[in-house]
């Protein structure tokens, strides 16, 4: 009887211009720079966001290619966590696979190698691999 979709339609143009569908860095900086306090440092445009990730961006953990406009495969991280100090700047960011920042967390770069080579390790030897 009650159609909503003309309601979802505004609704989702609204999202969409706030949220900068048409550009999805935007969504993914804001999200990045969501915690803390920003110094004049710390903030930086999408010119420079883009400059950095340069024309093929690619995970910088696995070297897989990542495609901006699937928001949902890859995130923007801390490559230097915030819980350990690091900070909201374009120096401290990295694009990742989502699942790969999902794996590494709050671990530094050191730390999530490490945690992979011992699973790796541990698996290798299990199934009667050579273990590195």
């Amino acid at each position: 009887k009650y159609h909503t979709m003309p309601c979802r339609k505004k609704a989702q143009d609204h999202y969409n211009k706030y949220y900068g569908a048409h550009e999805p860095l935007l969504r993914k900086k804001r999200d990045f720079l969501r915690f803390g306090e920003l110094s004049s440092n710390q903030n930086f445009s999408i010119e420079e966001l883009r400059k950095k990730l340069g024309d093929n961006p690619i995970c910088y953990l696995t070297g897989e290619p990542i495609d901006l406009l699937e928001r949902d495969e890859y995130t923007l991280d801390h490559i230097i966590p915030r819980a350990k100090g690091g900070k909201n700047t374009l120096d401290n960011l990295g694009i990742l696979k989502r699942e790969i920042n999902q794996a590494k967390y709050d671990l530094n770069l050191e730390d999530f190698i490490n945690l992979c080579h011992r699973v790796s390790d541990y698996q290798r030897a299990k199934n009667g691999l050579p273990v590195r």
